[in-house]
This record gives C-alpha cells, structure tokens and sequence, in this order.
C-alpha cells in the first residue's frame, strides 16, 4: 500500500486543498493501486513544504504551480491539475476603489499599481518578470489584510480562487474587480521527491485514465463551471502576460490538458 501526505491547508478556512486532494484520490482509485491519503497535522507556508519534500520528510506529495527550478529540485506529474485555470487571474480589490482597473488596457497600464502576492509563490515572480510592482507576503491571510487596509491596489487571483476568498472576506472590505482579466500560461502539478517513482507513476497512470473515461474534464466542470461563468471572462478585457518560468516539457501542444473560455461545455 502507498502512503500519500500532503501538507494541510495553510489556514484553516483555506479551501484550496480541497480539489487536488479529490483528484489525487480519484486518480489513486483509477490507478487499481491501494493507497491511504491524509494530511499532514502541521500547518506550514509552501516553501518549507517543497524543501520538506525534497529532503524525503514527512511530506511526500505537494500540489503548487509549476517553474524551472521546482521542476530540477523535485518529480512533476506533468497532467495539469486545473488545466491551466491558475494561470487566468482576476483581482481582489478594495470595496472603495471599484474603478481601479476601468481604463486599464495592457501591461504598461498595469504597472501603475501594486500587486499583492505570496512569498514562495511562481507568479510572485512572473508578475515582476512583466515588470509589474509587487509586494510579497509570507503568510497568506495577511494578503488580504493589507488589501482591506489600501497597501496594496489589487490581489490577482485566479479563476478557482477568486470567488471563494471574496466570499470569505467580502464583510472585511474586499470587492472583486469587473473590467480585466490576466492570462499567463501555468500549470498545478502533482509533485514528489525526485527518486519517488512508484508514487508518481501510481498517480500519472490514474491520471491518464481519468482523462481517458472523461471524469479528468467532468470534475473540473463540476468544481468549477458555476464560478467561471459567475466571473464572466467573456466581457473583460484580456491581458496577456508572459511566464518566464515554465519548463520548455510543459505539454502546451496537448490541447485537451488546457482550459479555454469556451471549454467549459461538456465534451
């Protein structure tokens, strides 16, 4: 039997394990493989959890967007998790300042104000590659802090975040903007340490059967489709941004892995 431990949310009204560990378990199911899934009790940023990772701790299993340097230090599962709905980012905003955004047409416009984002996080990164000014923050509930307080103009999100943390801090003086959307390409993988084969075979092959019976494509519809069409992607203006992380093997030519506005339609 394989034994699978990821870290746990990082606050404890953090949805956003939820759907990576049902994946893993439905791909686990998939495989025929037995296995047992638990979190870790330990809360911890995602730094730690990768550098946990790597040295064969506890953590033998992490689920973070993909870069160049995650994918040397570690073993990806090179299936998109969220079919590249992380890299699709509307932003967070302060409740008084709903037109931030209104005349902002590109990325030139877009270096006007201050992002806010994770320490650890790639699109800290990708976000300062496109030459935009962010402020990096190690622990997550204190993004949203500082955005209720105005030091910070906006928090990118991306299309699977978005409407649960507004839900979550929407009495704290938080909006979600309406006018624009970011895109760069990044990919959510599955990631293990570099000599852990059996694992990471164990889920690509469960993987790839969900994508064969159609249920890799259904749950993203299941989980998602009702905030996408909420979020309403089609009457904002698209800007595109470029990701100077991802590895040259990211399976950009396997249309079917990758969500577009109009994907969400049964296939």
């Amino acid at each position: 039997m394989l034994t699978f431990t990821s870290p746990p949310p990082e606050h404890e009204s953090d949805p956003r394990t939820l759907y990576p560990a049902n994946l893993l378990k439905a791909a686990l199911c998939a495989s025929g493989i037995p296995y047992d899934y638990h979190p870790s009790p330990v809360r911890m940023p995602q730094g730690r959890a990768l550098s946990e990772l790597e040295l064969g701790g506890n953590i033998n299993v992490v689920w973070s967007a993909t870069s160049i340097e995650r994918e040397q230090r570690l073993r990806p599962v090179r299936i998109p998790i969220y079919q590249g709905l992380i890299g699709w980012r509307v932003c967070l905003i302060p409740y008084d300042r709903m037109d931030t955004f209104m005349h902002t047409n590109n990325t030139n416009d877009l270096k006007r104000f201050i992002f806010g984002q994770g320490q650890d996080w790639p699109d800290t990164r990708i976000l300062r590659a496109n030459g935009l000014t962010v402020q990096d923050l190690q622990r997550y509930e204190s993004l949203f802090e500082w955005l209720r307080d105005g030091l910070i103009d906006a928090f990118p999100r991306s299309l699977i975040e978005a409407l649960p943390e507004l839900f979550r801090h929407r009495n704290k003086g938080i909006e979600l903007d309406r006018h624009i959307v970011l895109h760069y390409p990044s990919a959510f993988y599955y990631f293990f340490h570099p000599e852990d084969d059996a694992r990471a075979n164990a889920v690509e092959s469960g993987l790839l059967k969900l994508i064969e019976t159609g249920e890799y494509h259904a749950m993203l519809r299941a989980e998602f489709k009702m905030d996408i069409d909420e979020l309403e992607i089609e009457r904002r203006r698209v800007i595109e941004l470029h990701n100077p992380l991802l590895p040259a093997m990211t399976p950009l030519d396997q249309p079917a892995l990758w969500f577009t506005p109009d994907s969400m339609v049964s296939r």
